[in-house]
């Protein structure tokens, strides 16, 4: 079993449109990153998150509540209830108190010994949106004893992270997991974005395109990673400057008041 396949076992469960038979009136409520194919039903009440260079929207965020195991939206119409609203407004103080078990691998991929330099934090709904919380930037830039850290959230329940300022091998292993816990599907969960974030402990500073594919793959007995890409990517020593990489693909994050 591999490192994602651990993590996702502990299985979410997916969200419905209408909630029913609970007082929304004194359920808490929390943010929900979500790619807008994915609001299917009308009315649902989201903020702006990022846009693609053209100007489309490509995440936004919803706001959902729990109740039995399940998640629901919050509607336009529902904010117009005061109570409902008040309970609106402690989303974040909410998400800040969410569940947060970070937990650092040994082992990663072609790496024996992580040496706690990559984070990861999953299996509860709102895992990936704890990305939204300085509370827990903070803590995972103190884990990993930096100031600066990136950031990955491609799908639902899931979130890892490791310093900016990480070297070369550390990067890439990162870089594959990220790309691989987008492209594989695990367990069914719901893609979020195969974008980066890059963020401190104040908050999320910028997302960012990835304009490289890593390929894991076997030669003589042991595995190797390869890349394909469209433009420049190796520095002459044969490593790549992952950091240039993220600054020139910048991309704008819009964060709810």
């Amino acid at each position: 079993m591999g490192i994602l396949d651990k993590l996702w076992s502990k299985k979410t469960t997916p969200t419905s449109p209408v909630l029913s038979g609970a007082d929304k009136e004194t359920l808490p409520v929390l943010p929900l990153i979500t790619r807008m194919d994915h609001l299917r039903p009308p009315g649902i009440y989201t903020v702006p998150f990022l846009q693609h260079r053209g100007g489309e929207t490509a995440l936004n965020i919803a706001f959902t509540q729990e109740a039995g195991g399940a998640l629901y939206y919050l509607t336009e119409k529902d904010l117009e209830n005061p109570a409902i609203n008040s309970q609106f407004l402690k989303w974040r103080e909410n998400i800040d108190s969410y569940v947060f078990e970070p937990y650092l691998p040994q082992k990663l991929n072609l790496l024996e010994n992580v040496q706690n330099r990559i984070v990861f934090a999953a299996g509860y709904h709102h895992s990936s949106e704890k990305i939204l919380s300085a509370v827990s930037l903070t803590e995972l830039c103190d884990i990993l004893q930096t100031d600066q850290i990136i950031v990955s959230i491609p799908r639902r329940g899931l979130l890892m992270a490791t310093s900016y300022d990480e070297e070369f091998m550390m990067l890439e292993n990162f870089f594959f997991t990220h790309q691989d816990g987008w492209q594989n599907d695990n367990d069914g969960s719901e893609f979020i974005t195969d974008l980066v974030f890059v963020a401190n402990k104040a908050g999320i500073m910028y997302a960012a395109s990835l304009d490289f594919r890593i390929n894991l793959y076997e030669q003589q007995g042991s595995y190797k990673l390869s890349y394909s890409t469209t433009g420049e990517l190796f520095e002459k020593d044969g490593t790549i400057n992952f950091r240039a990489v993220l600054e020139r693909n910048k991309i704008s994050v819009e964060l709810p008041v």
